[in-house]
């Protein structure tokens, strides 16, 4: 490799600092700099430059994990309808205890019971069952209102990760402007320093 061909890829130059370029190339490019003190120049100012921009903003990469994100978000969303059907079965088993406890307590002793308080007990029977059936259905309504939050939820998390891809795409897309900025300075700042030597 000469230093036109140094120059050529000097675009290049920013994903060999970054260390993105392939191991094959970045060898071909790091040979030549090491032998050429001019390329050799070019590529160290263009690695000062990453540096003194790095240290603008801290040094800190922005990432964003989406998958741990949707991963939190997907399991507060599980523990949230486990917590529902957990209080909807103990409401139920305490009511159903509650209504057993109540005929029990209130009917008739079975020695006296007369055709009249036979009657009656049936008709109570009849009302508990109206409200357990009556609480099997609200019951089955939690339910269907806990499905159709996590069917909710789901779409929730279905749109924030578009959004967070949205998000992904402009950081690099902010990313892509960057490295365009600092390539015109580097090769504004390759002029200048051919201009000087000559």
């Amino acid at each position: 490799m000469n230093c036109d061909d140094f120059n050529e890829v000097a675009d290049r130059l920013v994903e060999l600092a970054y260390g993105e370029l392939p191991a094959e190339e970045r060898e071909r490019l790091e040979a030549h700099a090491r032998g050429c003190a001019d390329c050799g120049g070019k590529l160290e100012d263009l690695r000062a430059t990453l540096r003194r921009l790095d240290d603008a903003h801290g040094g800190e990469e922005v990432r964003v994990d989406t998958c741990r994100v949707l991963l939190a978000a997907t399991n507060r969303a599980e523990r949230a309808v486990r917590r529902w059907r957990v209080a909807c079965a103990a409401a139920s088993a305490m009511v159903v205890l509650a209504l057993g406890l109540a005929v029990l307590t209130r009917g008739p002793s079975p020695s006296r019971m007369t055709d009249a308080t036979f009657a009656e007990a049936l008709d109570a029977i009849r009302d508990h069952n109206e409200r357990l059936e009556a609480l099997e259905e609200l019951t089955r309504l939690v339910a269907v209102e806990i499905d159709s939050e996590r069917e909710r939820s789901a779409r929730a998390l279905v749109a924030l990760q578009g959004r967070l891809h949205e998000l992904e795409g402009q950081s690099r897309a902010r990313w892509r402007r960057l490295d365009d900025d600092v390539r015109a300075v580097y090769h504004i700042a390759s002029r200048e320093h051919i201009a000087a030597r000559e």
